[in-house]
Formats: structure tokens, C-alpha cells, sequence
């Protein structure tokens, strides 16, 4: 599935406001949503990586895993800005 779209965007603006409600501004976190006809609705959040179960398929398809985004968040700026399009 693609990360761009009118579905995404969607979601991805719910997750947000759920983080920013939770108070978690930095860091991994997991999260599970169900969409409805009557629009998201959140099933967990945790603030944690997502089960690194099979980090080789994430890394094959996004090119890194959750992990490496963590540890670039800390220590390489510039590369986490690259790989999640924050810049």
C-alpha cells in the first residue's frame, strides 16, 4: 500500500492527534486502528517499536526497519529526516 493518499492521510492525522493527546512527542510508537464507515477508531497505542518479528521483510520493502529509525532519530538527524520524509 502506498503511504500517500486520501486514506492515509487520514489516518495518519488520527495517529497524531491520538500521540499528541497521549502525550508522546518523541520516540517509536505502535499503534493499531480499525477504519469504519464512521471514520478511525484506535484499538491500542503503545509506545514502543512494533514487533521486530520480521525486521528483513519491513527493511526489504521501506528500505529500514522501526529500530533504525530509532536509533536515527537520536543520532543521525539528517538520515531519520531523509528516511521519513521530514525534511
Amino acid at each position: 500500500m502506498s503511504s500517500e493518499g486520501d486514506v492515509q492521510k487520514l489516518l495518519s492525522d488520527y495517529i497524531f492527534k491520538v500521540l499528541d493527546a497521549l502525550g508522546i512527542k518523541n520516540g517509536p510508537a505502535h499503534n493499531e486502528v480499525v477504519l469504519t464507515s464512521n471514520g478511525p477508531i484506535l484499538m491500542e497505542t503503545g509506545a514502543r517499536v512494533h514487533g521486530t518479528g520480521y525486521p528483513k521483510y519491513t527493511e526489504t520493502v521501506l528500505g529500514h526497519t522501526q529500530v533504525e529509525l530509532t536509533v536515527d532519530a537520536y543520532l543521525d538527524e539528517k538520515r531519520f529526516a531523509k528516511n521519513t520524509g521530514t525534511c
